[in-house]
């Protein structure tokens, strides 16, 4: 697989942790910290990886990313916070058009998945996986135009606001669940490590997955899917 150096992949770190008591982005997980497990996952697509930190404290301690190549650490530039604030620092900082964004607490993230979302972009400025059965969206493992940028800086001017709220605002193009499903079969690209409970649980996984996962979720891409 190689990246067509026109995507840039956009991990989000700055939440709190609370749910588990600590940074999530430097939580072990099968002998590496969780933020390097989805660098991983993100870097076979992606030319460029911006790790996006909620201040100063964050950056400092994710700096160490950087002799991994090709990975910049940046922080919030609007003073809201949360999600929404974080997507719009990575994307002002993206030297390309087409980025991907995913949380940092995601490590089983399927490449292919990704892929096909940043493919969408030539169609929406955001492309966003929905749930069957409950309509539920995953804003944070999708792609976006860089452009949405402009109407984030419109919305968190009025006050905080969740992500889904964007999408009343830009072209969405939504990826149905028989579609992500070809790709992610299991769905596992959606999991979060928010709990002790998620990192008993992905710890399992990942001994579950340590031969084969990382050739099983790039199987299905393809140079035209990006």
């Amino acid at each position: 697989m190689r990246n067509t150096g026109d995507v840039t992949a956009v991990i989000l770190a700055g939440g709190k942790g609370s749910r588990i008591g600590r940074d999530k982005a430097l939580i072990p997980l099968g002998g590496r910290p969780l933020v390097e497990h989805v660098l991983g996952r993100v870097r076979p697509l992606a030319a460029k990886v911006l790790i996006v930190t909620s201040g100063q404290d964050g950056r400092d301690s994710l700096e160490f990313l950087k002799c991994l190549g090709a990975v910049e650490v940046v922080t919030d530039l609007l003073p809201c916070g949360g999600p929404l604030a974080g997507i719009h620092a990575g994307l002002t900082a993206s030297p390309t058009d087409r980025c991907v964004v995913v949380g940092c607490d995601m490590p089983f993230l399927s490449t292919a998945l990704l892929a096909h979302l940043a493919g969408g972009l030539a169609r929406a400025d955001a492309v966003v996986p929905r749930m069957a059965s409950t309509g539920f969206v995953e804003p944070l493992a999708a792609a976006y135009s860089r452009s949405c940028a402009r109407a984030i800086e419109r919305l968190l001017a009025q006050g905080p606001c969740r992500v889904a709220r964007l999408f009343d605002e830009v072209r969405v193009e939504y990826v149905d669940e028989d579609a992500w499903r070809t790709l992610d079969s299991e769905g596992l690209s959606f999991f979060n490590v928010n709990t002790p409970v998620d990192l008993a649980r992905a710890t399992l996984l990942m001994e579950d997955f340590a031969d084969g996962r990382d050739a099983w979720c790039n199987v299905h891409l393809s140079r035209g899917q990006v």
